[in-house]
């Protein structure tokens, strides 16, 4: 992992891990909050790295790092609210891509004459 150290969300296809990402989970704990609890640590590294150029995450400088876990109770009761929101935002993600995809293909047609487009209620 090269420059900034952002955790986020994949909310792509499923896809195949390469060389500049990586995956975080935590057992008995939600996506959600994983993507939490990384970002102070995260921007902790990020900002105590030097480089010449771009600095770099190595799996040490995750090794060396704590995160302080909540109680079993207070982690469900995040992930009961967070968790839902999450999820809701992959979804809300999907369907922006299919809405571009819709419009990149309709926008041509629309703007060469090709289709048409009336409002409701409007005769031919």
């Amino acid at each position: 992992m090269d420059a900034e150290f952002r955790a986020s969300q994949w909310v792509g296809p499923t896809s195949l891990l390469n060389q500049r990402v990586c995956r975080v989970t935590a057992p008995g704990a939600s996506n959600a909050f994983v993507l939490e609890a990384l970002k102070a640590p995260l921007a902790y590294i990020e900002g105590h790295k030097t480089g010449t150029t771009v600095i770099h995450l190595n799996k040490r400088d995750l090794e060396e790092t704590s995160v302080l876990i909540p109680s079993d109770t207070a982690v469900s009761e995040f992930d009961a609210v967070a968790e839902p929101l999450r999820l809701w935002n992959v979804s809300l993600s999907a369907e922006n891509e299919q809405l571009r995809r819709t419009r990149d293909e309709l926008l041509p047609l629309l703007m060469s004459g090709a289709v048409r487009a009336r409002p409701e209620g409007v005769a031919a």
